[in-house]
């Protein structure tokens, strides 16, 4: 009996053993696990920081491309604007003729292409 209960004891020393060393494997895992998860809480707050400065950059480059844009056309509508004190377009259309130069050249084409700039420039004014 005595024999039976020594090889018992044996056993279950031997099952503590192994339990313990399980318990660490379990224990190192759970510290491996929060240092990552740790890790990944300052990555994904500096990868914030990253798309907060890109969303402002897309901004400030979008105002600018919507300056230019806007610089353009204000541009355009000064060059081929009507001057001060002229006919207005919509009058013009009635009243402009043009006629072909001597020779069949076509001399009327650059006035009917400034009246048609004229007139495209006054749509987009309105």
């Amino acid at each position: 009996d005595t024999l039976v209960l020594r090889d018992m004891m044996k056993d279950t020393v031997d099952m503590i053993e192994e339990q313990g060393e399980q318990l660490n494997e379990v224990d190192e895992v759970v510290e491996t696990a929060a240092e990552t998860t740790e890790s990944a809480v300052k990555e994904l707050e500096a990868a914030r920081g990253h798309q907060k400065a890109t969303q402002k950059l897309k901004i400030i480059i979008g105002s600018i491309c919507g300056c230019l844009v806007l610089t353009a056309i204000i541009i355009l509508s000064v060059m081929f604007g009507s001057p001060a004190g002229s006919t207005p377009i919509s009058m013009a259309t009635t009243t402009t003729t043009t006629t072909a130069a001597p020779g069949g050249g076509g001399g009327g084409g650059v006035a009917s292409r400034r009246l048609f700039l004229r007139s495209s420039l006054d749509m987009v004014r309105s």
